[in-house]
């Protein structure tokens, strides 16, 4: 189901995430799956009520591809209720914490600190890193405005410009 995906934002997301599913559900394809056997393998796997409704609209966007293409009959994942999601807090992340994050994305995801750290500093999505222009922002005052139509185009995993 999620070779329609392929070129999206989304799609490594998606993918990721229907790993974790089929090792939690097992042999079973994706039509033989119930509401209620969705439903408990995300309520097992997903400790915030975020993370469920994440997981549960990638998992209804993956579903609607299929039924779309007519592999199956139903969307399982769209008749799940989303959780009420609690408003988050405001946390920063310790000096200990960040520069522990930059040694493992140096390690690991050289090619991705300079995002990282534009991020902390600046507290930009990647998808609003990649969509600024010129324009948007103005040297007197240091401020960046985001255009929120641009924001939605943004694939940050193509065409990736080195920031530094």
């Amino acid at each position: 189901m999620l070779e329609t995906r392929k070129g999206r934002k989304s799609y490594r997301t998606m993918v990721s995430i229907a790993n974790i599913i089929s090792a939690e559900i097992g042999d079973l394809i994706a039509a033989d799956v119930t509401q209620q056997e969705l439903t408990r393998c995300l309520n097992k796997r997903c400790k915030t009520e975020a993370t469920f409704n994440r997981y549960r609209a990638s998992l209804s966007a993956a579903y609607q591809d299929g039924v779309r293409n007519g592999r199956i009959p139903v969307n399982v994942a769209r008749l799940i209720k989303p959780k009420q999601e609690t408003k988050g807090r405001l946390r920063f992340l310790s000096k200990e914490e960040y520069d522990r994050l930059c040694s493992i994305i140096q390690r690991d995801f050289p090619e991705r600190l300079n995002e990282f750290i534009v991020s902390v500093k600046t507290g930009l999505r990647l998808s609003e890193q990649y969509t600024i222009e010129r324009g948007q922002f103005h040297p007197k005052t240091k401020i960046i405005k985001l255009d929120t139509s641009r924001m939605a185009m943004a694939d940050p995993y193509n065409s990736v410009p080195k920031l530094c």
